[in-house]
């Protein structure tokens, strides 16, 4: 009768001891749901702020896609103004060479 006493007395002890150890983890799964609600919803902002920055990104891709054709067309506009000077240069060398010659002349 008494060993089974103490059997009972040391189930008894080992119950409580779980059930402490049940309260400690009920606690610290408390915390790790509130943990995770944070997180979720820390999660679901960062999420729509990549979805916006993502379609900002595209918007933004478009555009200097648009672009790509202005910047050709003025690089064709400077690539064609620059042979323009290049010739009237040339012309503007002529023409100061024979006013040279007529000053000359005049002076003479």
């Amino acid at each position: 009768m008494e060993q089974m006493l103490s059997k009972f007395d040391a189930f008894g002890e080992v119950q409580s001891d779980l059930r402490d150890r049940v309260g400690r983890i009920e606690t610290d799964l408390h915390t790790v749901k509130e943990d995770v609600s944070v997180l979720k919803a820390a999660v679901q902002t960062h999420t729509q702020t990549l979805r916006g920055q993502t379609e900002a990104i595209k918007a933004n891709t478009d555009e200097i896609r648009s672009l790509e054709g202005v910047v050709e067309g003025h690089t064709t506009a400077i690539q064609d103004n620059t042979e323009a000077i290049h010739s009237m240069q040339t012309d503007l060398k002529t023409y100061n060479q024979r006013l040279e010659v007529v000053e000359a002349k005049l002076a003479s």
